[in-house]
């Protein structure tokens, strides 16, 4: 009997070590923590203030910016697999900022105000200037957009789901469907676009074909957000992707344009930096 009331107790025992590992091990993919997107050498670089730039643009080559040791997207489940597209851009870098509630709300508020998007300047390559990217953008009424309030931080909603259209100086009118996410003191954010573009007669984009995702890690260590940028693209058109105006370089400069100007709406001016490649 007591040999049977040990086994009892030993399966007990272990359902209850199964109960606790199980849902950690089920959501180890979905956690998002530095060193899921940086090198320990990038994380250094990062706090530093660099900015470590990196895209693969199919039949074009790769552009890299200095210090870069992982150019390749991070692999979780909320990143596609870069295979897919023609043109990938990562970014990363780190700002300081206390993480109170003032301050999440400030990101938040900035997130999802999309009109701010207009006027973000970048450096054309093919110009060998700085002009505008994106010339107006603005929120639009849709059936599925939402707000989740949830169990979110400082006033902060769990989970938004919002609707824009950007006017590119480059690729025309482009809408998407915008998607944040919080996560403890982290930031998690999809823009996927949702319709067709067609320039100068040409079919550029279908829905999907072009995607922005970004990622704040807050580090209570470092007091601050790491931050994680990655574009992918599917170029249609077969004429656009010939032409010598569509180079590597000028997506990193894309890519470098939105996280200065973000950073610059919440406070912190990095414009010194906004040229990746000249």
């Amino acid at each position: 009997m007591k040999s049977l009331s040990l086994i009892n107790k030993s399966k007990n025992f272990l359902f209850i070590i199964f109960m606790i590992i199980l849902p950690l091990s089920l959501s180890s993919e979905s956690y998002i923590y530095p060193g899921l997107f940086f090198t320990p050498n990038e994380i250094i670089l990062a706090k530093k203030g660099e900015f470590l730039t990196s895209v693969t643009l199919k039949d074009k080559g790769d552009a890299v910016t200095t210090g870069v040791e992982n150019p390749f997207p991070a692999r979780n489940v909320y990143l596609p697999p870069s295979s897919d597209f023609d043109m990938v851009a990562v970014e990363k870098g780190f700002f300081h900022m206390e993480n109170n509630g003032a301050n999440r709300l400030k990101i938040y508020r900035t997130i999802t105000d999309f009109a701010g998007l207009s006027g973000m300047i970048y450096y054309s390559k093919s110009d060998e200037a700085y002009s505008k990217l994106i010339l107006y953008a603005y929120r639009i009424q849709s059936r599925d957009s939402y707000i989740k309030a949830g169990s979110g931080k400082d006033g902060v909603p769990e989970q938004t789901l919002t609707h824009l259209v950007v006017k590119d100086n480059r690729l025309g009118l482009l809408s998407f469907k915008s998607e944040i996410k919080t996560s403890g003191d982290n930031f998690i954010i999809s823009s996927i676009s949702t319709g067709t573009v067609t320039r100068l007669g040409m079919k550029i984009f279908y829905p999907g074909d072009y995607r922005i995702y970004k990622f704040f890690i807050y580090d209570n260590k470092s007091k601050g957000y790491f931050f994680y940028t990655a574009q992918f693209m599917t170029v249609r058109s077969d004429i656009l992707n010939k032409i010598n105006l569509i180079k590597p370089e000028s997506f990193g400069n894309r890519i470098r344009a939105d996280d200065i100007h973000f950073m610059k709406r919440i406070g912190v001016d990095r414009t010194a930096k906004l040229a990746a490649f000249k």
